[in-house]
């Protein structure tokens, strides 16, 4: 998913035209949609392709695809924060409408697999709508330390029965694909793979030779093996002054194996949030961090203001990429400890959550 989602990012400045005849056409009625300029990002298993969309009056937009093969669209807005994805039919338009501020709750209509995930929705409206609430509660400056565990806890209960709420929509419809969709965007994660697992059983038999099947199958088993308990898969990788890493290199100290990305917030030019992390463990702990930078220059420069010694490899040569499947990373940050036998002892996803692990030894 991560590297799904960094080449939409990467895709979003180049921007291809649309001529007179139309293949695709969704149209957008919204309301609070502040935004005069959306993006959609057009996908099938092989391409995508970018347009930008300009409102025509505030909350409406219409988009035309004059050709092209494609299964779905992902609309963004709201500095890319936000998004909606529908799914295409060569031929049938698409309506979208409703409240920009409850995106999984827009009316999407328009071919069988988008009426029957919006119908759903709409179901179970009160339990999206609490959960965009929540977050947004979140966001907000004014919230307390206090208020915040409190939105915390209440958002962790609202996504466990979100979590329930599909699976019992994949346990009456095992054959449907919007069944499979769900999984995908509720259950492929490292923390819901027992959901996963659950699923496939479900709907085993019902599509043999369906390419998501085949993707959720595949991330099932990636899964597994960057679990704790699991052996650490090996790799091969240079750092940013040409140093090879591998854990076979890594021999007297347990690794930490840290993967990070510039809007992670991990390296900022006046304050580190990790600098104190690195300082407070490097002795004990070897630690490297995988990062999704690209010009290992820029970040050798940025680190030459630090007092501590950084172990870090950047994406040339798609050294991160590689790694990212490897350790079937799907969000960031995410930290693994590795024992000195290569097996995967922890894993977090950021450094203070590791710090308290790490203490408790």
């Amino acid at each position: 998913m991560i590297g799904r989602l960094l080449l939409i990012m990467s895709l979003l400045m180049v921007l291809p035209s649309c001529g007179e005849d139309v293949a695709y056409r969704i149209k957008g009625d919204l309301e609070n949609l502040k935004d005069e300029k959306l993006y959609a990002v057009f996908e099938n298993a092989n391409s995508q392709e970018v347009d930008t969309v300009v409102c025509e009056k505030p909350g409406e937009f219409l988009i035309e695809k004059k050709s092209g093969d494609f299964e779905q669209v992902t609309i963004l807005w709201g500095d890319k924060r936000i998004w909606v994805t529908a799914f295409l039919e060569k031929g049938k338009e698409v309506h979208i409408s409703g409240d920009a501020l409850y995106p999984t709750l827009l009316q999407v209509k328009g071919g069988k697999l988008n009426n029957e995930l919006t119908d759903l929705y709409k179901d179970h409206a009160e339990l999206w709508q609490e959960q965009a609430d929540l977050f947004r509660g979140l966001d907000a400056p004014e919230v307390s330390s206090i208020e915040k565990s409190d939105l915390m806890a209440r958002i962790a209960n609202v996504n466990l029965q979100i979590d329930e709420t599909v699976m019992a929509y994949i346990t009456e419809h095992p054959d449907r694909e919007a069944s499979l969709v769900l999984m995908q965007s509720y259950y492929m994660n490292q923390e819901h793979i027992r959901y996963l697992d659950k699923a496939l059983e479900i709907v085993a038999g019902a599509f043999p030779d369906n390419p998501r099947y085949k993707e959720l199958k595949d991330y099932s088993i990636r899964s597994k093996r960057a679990m704790p308990g699991s052996v650490a898969p090996d790799f091969s990788v240079k750092n940013i002054y040409g140093k090879k890493i591998s854990l076979s290199t890594i021999k007297d100290k347990e690794l930490l194996l840290v993967f990070t990305a510039p809007w992670a917030d991990i390296f900022h030019a006046k304050q580190m949030p990790m600098e104190a992390f690195v300082d407070d463990f490097s002795k004990d702990y070897e630690i490297v961090m995988i990062t999704l930078d690209t010009e290992p220059e820029d970040v050798r420069d940025l680190l030459s203001h630090s007092k501590v010694q950084w172990n870090l490899v950047t994406d040339s040569a798609s050294q991160t990429s590689q790694l990212l499947d490897l350790y079937n990373v799907s969000s960031l940050p995410r930290i693994f400890l590795i024992d000195k036998d290569h097996k995967i002892k922890a894993k977090a996803d950021s450094g203070e959550e590791m710090r308290k692990q790490l203490l408790k030894e």
